[in-house]
This record gives structure tokens, C-alpha cells and sequence, in this order.
């Protein structure tokens, strides 16, 4: 892939990498990304791969420190407890919310119970 992708690339992945475990994961995206910065082309990754977070600082410093372009981090903003779906410039806190989405659709142990006791 590096062989095609140059300054002018703009690479988009969306969840990449989801079909193996979230170490191994981060891992392979860390050094996809490194690529990446080292062919100063722009890119979006979208993942849920909270231990690539704790890899970024590591892997700007070393791909900057060699000429290449340096990874920033965004998130979809939350106002009162709400998705906003503003796109807000910070690094991720390790958070997806799967307890409110589940929550919401009523997928936690005390709902189902209280489902499966409705139906007797």
C-alpha cells in the first residue's frame, strides 16, 4: 500500500482491524499509521481501539523526529449525557458508551429479567 500512497493520499479506514483481538489490533494499526505519517499523507481512522490512544505521543514523536506528518486526535462531543455528534478536537477518553446504548435499548441483565418475569 505505501508503494501508491503519497503527500497528495487521503486514506480513509473505518474500523480496520476489528477482526482480531484489540491488542494485536492496536498494535498493527499503530505501525499502519506510522506508515502513514511517513508518507505525509492525511488519513481518517475511525476505531474504538482504546490502546492505540496510549500509543499515539510514542508514535508522533518517533515518526516527526524522522520528517513525517504527526497524528491529531477528534471525538464525537457529548452535551448533558447527549451525543452532540460534534466533531471536537481532544484526545479520546477511552469511553464508547455501550452502557447507554444498551441502556436505551433496554439490553442489561435487570430488563431481561424483568421480561422473562412479565412473560411467566
Amino acid at each position: 500500500i505505501f508503494e501508491v500512497v503519497t503527500k497528495r493520499s487521503l486514506v480513509l479506514l473505518d474500523e480496520s482491524l476489528s477482526s482480531t483481538g484489540s491488542y494485536e489490533a492496536s498494535y498493527i494499526a499503530s505501525e499502519v499509521l506510522g506508515g502513514m505519517l511517513a508518507c505525509g499523507c492525511r488519513g481518517i481512522f475511525s476505531t474504538h481501539l482504546h490502546e492505540l490512544t496510549s500509543m499515539i505521543d510514542s508514535i508522533n514523536e518517533k515518526c516527526t523526529n524522522n520528517g513525517g506528518a504527526k497524528i491529531d486526535t477528534l471525538v464525537a462531543g457529548m452535551e448533558e449525557g447527549q451525543r452532540s455528534f460534534k466533531i471536537i478536537r481532544k484526545k479520546p477518553d477511552g469511553r464508547s458508551y455501550a452502557r447507554d446504548i444498551a441502556s436505551k435499548y433496554g439490553i442489561s441483565l435487570d430488563s431481561i429479567l424483568g421480561k422473562i418475569k412479565k412473560n411467566k
